[in-house]
C-alpha cells in the first residue's frame, strides 16, 4: 500500500498469520484474509470485533489436488499444511455467515507453484465449484473465486498456455457469477529480475571447471533448494570456447551454487555472469548465511538506472547485536 496499491486489491493468505498481521489486515480495509484453520477464523472475528469492523474473508479449501515443479511447492494435497478439508470449509463458511464480526465473501485454492501445465488447477476448481454452489443452496452467497497462484515462467521448458488457462478459469467464474481473482506473482516478476555476480577464480578440479562467484546461494537459493535451472550467461563470452561449467558461491557449503555442468564460454576472472529470471524468489528468498552482506539492487526503467536498495555491509550484520 506504501507503493498505491489499493487494498481491495490485495488479499492476504499464508498458513501461519501473526495477530498483529491480522489487525493490520482488518484495519487497512483489504480485500480478503483467506481462512486457513477454524482457529485462525475465531483470531480474525476477534481482531473485528475489538475494532469495530467487520472483516471480509474468503476460506481456502484444500483440494487434495497436488501439483507444482517441485515436491516442495507442492501446497494442494489432502495432507498438506495447506487450508481446510472440504467439511472443515463448509464449517468454516457457516461459522463466518453466522458471525457479525465477519463476511464470507469467497472460496480461495492454490495447488502449488511453478505449474507449467494448468490441468492441477482446473481439476482443483471443479470441487471448488461444487462447495460454491453448496452453499449458495445454503443461502451463503460469496462473490470471489481465487483460484490462487502457482502460473509458471519457462526456465527453459515450454510456456503455460496462458489464454488457455484464463479462458477456462473464467468460463467457471462465470457460471458461478464470480468474480476469479488471480495472483500470478512468479509470472509477473520472475522474468524482469537477472542476479548478476562476479567471477573470482576459475579453477579445475575432478576433471570439471569451477567459476567460484561473489554471489551464491545466499543470494539466489532456488537452484540449490529446488534444483531449478535458471538460463545464465557469461557477459562478453561470446568470442571463446564453450566448455562443461560449475558456477558456485563462496559459501562453506557444498550445495552453494547457481548452475552445474552447464555449457558456457570459458568464464575468466573479473567477469560478470547473469542469471535470468530471478525476479521471483531472488533477492526475498536471501539471507546474509556466512556473513554475506545483502547484494544490492538496481532498477531499469526508461533508458536508465537506479539504485533501489543499496548493499548490505558488514556493519548491518551487526547493527541490531548486543553484548
Amino acid at each position: 500500500m506504501q507503493v498505491g496499491i489499493a487494498p481491495k486489491t490485495i488479499v492476504f493468505s499464508g498458513v501461519g498469520k501473526r495477530e498483529d498481521e491480522i489487525r493490520a489486515a482488518v484495519e487497512a480495509g483489504i480485500r480478503s484474509l483467506n481462512v486457513e484453520s477454524l482457529e485462525e477464523l475465531e483470531e480474525i472475528a476477534d481482531a473485528a470485533r475489538r475494532l469495530g469492523r467487520v472483516a471480509p474473508v474468503s476460506v481456502r479449501l484444500n483440494p487434495d489436488v497436488a501439483g507444482g515443479g517441485h515436491e516442495y511447492l507442492a501446497t494442494g494435497g489432502g495432507a498438506s499444511k495447506f487450508g481446510l478439508q472440504r467439511a472443515e470449509a463448509a464449517e468454516a463458511f457457516r461459522r463466518a455467515a453466522a458471525e457479525a464480526a465477519l463476511d464470507p465473501v469467497g472460496i480461495s485454492f492454490h495447488v502449488g507453484s511453478q505449474l507449467l501445465d494448468m490441468a492441477p488447477v482446473l481439476a482443483a476448481a471443479t470441487p471448488a465449484a461444487e462447495l460454491w454452489r453448496e452453499l449458495e443452496r445454503a443461502g451463503i452467497r460469496l462473490e470471489d473465486f481465487d483460484a490462487g497462484g502457482g502460473l509458471g515462467i519457462s526456465y527453459g521448458a515450454a510456456e503455460p498456455d496462458l489464454p488457455a488457462y484464463v479462458d477456462s478459469l473464467a468460463e467457471i467464474a462465470g457460471g458461478l457469477d464470480a468474480t476469479l481473482v488471480l495472483e500470478p506473482g512468479r509470472h509477473l516478476a520472475g522474468p524482469v529480475g537477472t542476479f548478476v555476480t562476479r567471477v573470482l577464480h576459475v579453477k579445475q578440479a575432478g576433471g570439471r571447471t569451477i567459476a567460484v562467484c561473489d554471489g551464491g546461494s545466499n543470494d539466489l537459493l532456488r537452484p540449490a533448494l529446488y534444483g531449478a535451472e535458471h538460463p545464465i550467461a557469461v557477459l562478453a563470452g561470446d568470442d571463446r570456447e564453450e566448455t562443461q561449467v560449475d558456477v558456485v558461491g563462496p559459501l562453506c557449503e557444498s550445495g552453494d551454487f547457481l548452475a552445474l555442468g552447464r555449457g558456457l564460454p570459458l568464464p575468466r576472472r573479473g567477469d560478470l555472469i547473469a542469471v535470468e529470471l530471478a525476479g521471483a524468489y531472488g533477492r526475498v528468498m536471501s539471507s546474509t548465511y556466512n556473513a554475506r552482506p545483502l547484494c544490492a539492487e538496481v532498477v531499469l526503467e526508461q533508458g536508465s538506472w537506479r539504485v533501489s536498495r543499496e548493499r548490505g555491509t558488514y556493519d548491518d550484520l551487526v547493527r541490531n547485536e548486543r553484548t
